[in-house]
């Protein structure tokens, strides 16, 4: 679908595939090769390419348009934990979960669950 994609974007355009290739800064054998489906560009290209004809990848891949995948974010304690657990070599990670580990274990500095409304507090 890419190879379609590419032809339709650059035609619309109404560029040659040389002088798409001389803008775009490949050889014209490239434009060719990527709209015959005999080689693939690589991630950086479709990229770029992409941004020149300002679309998506998905557009320029042919996929399906599609609701952006919602993140959850993350809290700043909690990204400033990745932080310094990236920092640190396979060891110190090892010790940091070890860590993280024992505090779960021992109950001292778990979450306590909150109280049922309506309920008796003993139940």
């Amino acid at each position: 679908m890419f190879r379609i994609q590419l032809k339709r974007l650059r035609e619309e355009a109404g560029e040659s595939q040389y002088s798409f290739a001389k803008k775009f800064g490949v050889a014209q054998s490239t434009i060719g090769n990527w709209e015959s489906g005999t080689r693939e560009p690589n991630l950086d290209s479709i990229s770029r390419l992409a941004d020149y004809f300002g679309v998506t990848v998905d557009y320029l891949l042919g996929r399906p348009s599609a609701p952006p995948v919602q993140r959850e974010e993350v809290p700043p304690l909690l990204a400033s934990l990745i932080a310094s657990f990236k920092e640190l070599n396979a060891e110190g990670q090892e010790r940091l979960v070890e860590q993280a580990d024992d505090m779960v274990q021992s109950g001292k500095y778990k979450k306590t669950a909150s109280p049922k409304v309506g309920k008796a507090a003993n139940e």
